[in-house]
């Protein structure tokens, strides 16, 4: 992937704005280009948009002196230099919709520590146009379904949040929490736009850099050796069950609902003693 894609700014609307307890939650869509990348003879981007969502959460102090607002871009201005985007993991799964401070788990904290926090229904997933079996089927033959999806990897969620920065707050940098998916998509990020990020914080989906994937899996193959043996060490009963379950798996091949074999999970304790 590379970061051949022309931004602009993009047209948003702000659908929705509520006060829960502490918490000001302003749900925005944005027009953004299904293709970032699809430029004519001129640089004008000319494929079809779609919507990508964001619910953007900042704190608020209840005082009977002062009207309920609901004016999000005094927010952003008030914190333009401390918005912080969470990736989430998946890739699929939908962002929560900030029902507490603790919805999610980790909003909170962020909040305690003054930032805005911009929680991201990356395209294809929760509010965001999706992909949906009609939407494929109305695209007729499985080469035009596949260039379809393919606007649905990294790079894109990566376009896609520039767009939102350069909308939102084009003279700062913002920070990236990114979750497992979301992490692999911060590094892409990085790649791509190292000087509109201020910092990183990963709570796994770190790609293995200078390394091939079929090292790391050597490295966890090793570990998951390790941690049978400790558990067979402390539930030694289940030795036997475990040999039972392998043998059925090996004569009777069954299949996953997706018509996978289980028979590779024989092999993977044939050797067990």
């Amino acid at each position: 992937m590379s970061s051949n894609a022309k931004l602009s700014k993009a047209e948003y609307t702000v659908e929705d704005t509520y006060i829960i307890d502490t918490i000001k939650v302003s749900t925005i869509k944005f027009k953004v280009p299904l293709n970032h990348s699809n430029l004519n003879s001129h640089g004008l981007n000319t494929s079809p948009k779609i919507d990508v969502y964001i619910k953007l959460v900042n704190n608020y102090k209840p005082d009977s002196r002062q009207p309920r607002e609901f004016n999000f871009h005094k927010d952003i201005q008030n914190n333009s230099s401390n918005l912080i985007v969470f990736l989430q993991g998946g890739p699929g799964f939908p962002t929560d919709i900030p029902t507490s401070r603790s919805t999610p788990a980790f909003l909170g904290k962020l909040l305690d520590k003054n930032y805005t926090v911009v929680l991201l229904d990356q395209r294809g997933t929760g509010l965001s146009t999706p992909i949906d079996t009609k939407k494929l089927v109305s695209l007729g033959d499985p080469q035009s379904q596949l260039d379809y999806i393919l606007n649905f990897r990294a790079d894109s969620i990566v376009w896609d949040c520039e767009t939102i920065r350069k909308t939102l707050i084009p003279n700062y940098k913002w920070s990236l929490l990114g979750q497992s998916y979301g992490g692999f998509t911060s590094i892409t990020y990085a790649s791509f736009y190292p000087d509109s990020l201020k910092q990183i914080l990963l709570t796994g989906g770190l790609p293995p850099l200078g390394h091939s994937v079929d090292d790391v899996y050597d490295k966890t193959y090793q570990r998951t050796l390790e941690r049978n043996e400790a558990y067979y060490s402390r539930y030694p009963q289940d030795v036997e069950r475990v040999k039972i379950i392998v043998q059925y798996l090996a004569e009777n091949q069954p299949e996953l609902p997706n018509g996978v074999a289980c028979i590779g999970l024989a092999s993977l304790f044939a050797n067990y003693k």
